[in-house]
């Protein structure tokens, strides 16, 4: 038995979330993990009656279930962290993605078990497979995407040596599909993601790095530095539009190191119904608001240059 615990904690989304899509994230941990000391506790709304029957038949012992109302990012990391005190590992997650690696708690284990200064610690996010261009690094202060924009031309971090603008392609080819309801046919769905892309030329690092930060899909924290939480913004929204980067800083503040771990791998589920599990609207609605509140502590603002349409 491993001598080490974990800690998963969920927040469930909006009304349009699906439990098939949780189900596959609660799978993927059970079959995954190595520890047998580990929980995981979902903090869910009830907006939603399908997901809530499915939380509430679930009957594992070592799913806890927190049922909210109005809870707000901020709230669910600051409780994840002090429910996290009893266990070495907090791992906060969304509830749309899942663990691809045998062992990973093992892994991440081992990589860090050795070192006190860690902050927050990422993982291989394997969503490029799917023709999406996210990064698995937040770009920070470095001189390619501040000079070379290379965020709006798809070319940040490991996508460098991609075609700029690919990743506008094929966005726009997967918004067709999605008009013409031809979405389920991969066939289809790939062939514009092999035309505008190609995998060979990822460039991935081979050991584990120090990074500015990543996102906020998986993050993963050493219980002697959840003081990390201690001062993060409350941005009075559910989702996490700007915390993944006031965390990611909070941590850097504080002189611990935010790492990238490249051999275990997870993926965000963006195929299942990619347009009702995101919640970019809602995002847009409150941007302004969010984006004030980060600037007043910072005194400096996040270049999100990503549109609505590209995403």
């Amino acid at each position: 038995m491993s001598n080490f615990s974990v800690l998963f904690s969920i927040k469930i989304g909006g009304p349009s979330q699906n439990y098939l899509i949780l189900s596959k994230a609660l799978e993927s941990i059970f079959s995954k993990i190595h520890t047998e000391n580990f929980e995981i506790l979902i903090s869910y709304e009830t907006t939603n009656a399908e997901m809530v029957a499915y939380i509430e038949g679930l009957k594992n012992s070592r799913i806890i279930k927190n049922r909210v109302t109005d809870y707000s990012w901020y709230n669910w990391m600051i409780k994840s962290s002090e429910h996290a005190k009893n266990f070495d590992y907090l791992y906060l997650m969304h509830d749309d993605i899942f663990f691809l690696t045998n062992n990973f708690d093992q892994i991440v284990h081992d990589t860090v078990k050795n070192f006190d200064e860690i902050g927050i610690i990422n993982l291989k996010d394997m969503l490029y497979e799917d023709g999406y261009f996210k990064t698995q690094f937040r770009w920070g202060f470095f001189i390619d995407a501040i000079y070379e924009d290379t965020w709006s031309k798809g070319l940040l971090g490991e996508f460098h040596k991609q075609k700029p603008y690919w990743h506008f392609k094929n966005s726009k080819f997967k918004r067709i599909l999605a008009r013409l309801n031809l979405t389920k046919i991969n066939t289809l769905k790939n062939l514009s993601f092999k035309y505008n892309f190609d995998e060979k030329k990822m460039a991935f690092p081979t050991s584990v790095i120090s990074t500015h930060g990543g996102w906020n899909d998986l993050m993963i924290f050493k219980k002697p530095n959840l003081s990390v939480f201690n001062n993060i913004c409350d941005f009075q929204v559910p989702y996490g539009l700007n915390s993944d980067e006031d965390i990611i800083l909070e941590s850097l503040k504080m002189g611990l190191k935010n790492i990238f771990i490249p051999n275990v791998s997870y993926k965000s589920n963006y195929e299942y119904n990619f347009i009702t599990t995101r919640s970019f609207g809602m995002h847009a609605k409150n941007r302004d608001n969010v984006k004030k509140i980060f600037i007043d502590k910072w005194g400096f603002d996040i270049p999100i240059k990503m549109d609505l349409d590209e995403k």
